[in-house]
């Protein structure tokens, strides 16, 4: 079964390879827009069978990162990498639930929320939250 820093490395390399857009798999101390980077925020354990295997559902937010040189180009940049089926689709890149080449795990993002400008350090950008789990174990 994959682990959390496995499950991590492997949304932000999907991101990059599928959308060519820069991710990190973990916090990054500073950051060059756009780029996205994975934040876990929950682990369910499923149900467990005899020889100690099972089941386990994580939960992240992929936060999604544009200038802000203006407001209407951050949103122009933002909207290009939340959006279905635009060339750099964050989402679009897990339309494919096997993405992440990891045995026995399965992955979604379905949609965005708190779509804002964020303050990073002592800069202003556009950013928004694409929700994302990931399913391993025995299905």
């Amino acid at each position: 079964m994959a682990t959390l820093a496995q499950i991590r490395e492997g949304i932000a390399n999907a991101i990059f390879d599928e959308a060519d857009v820069p991710a990190w798999s973990t916090i990054p101390s500073s950051i060059v827009p756009p780029c996205v980077y994975v934040r876990p925020v929950s682990q369910t354990r499923g149900t467990m069978n005899r020889q100690g295997g099972g089941s386990v559902s994580y939960e992240f937010e992929l936060i999604v990162v544009a200038a802000l040189a203006d407001t209407h180009h951050g949103q122009d940049v933002l909207d290009e990498l939340i959006s279905t089926g635009t060339n750099q689709s964050i989402v679009d890149v897990f339309n494919d639930r096997t993405v992440l080449d990891l045995a026995e795990t399965t992955v979604t993002a379905d949609g965005w929320t708190d779509y804002t400008t964020t303050t990073i350090g002592d800069r202003s950008y556009m950013t928004a939250t694409i929700e994302c789990s990931v399913y391993t174990g025995a299905q």
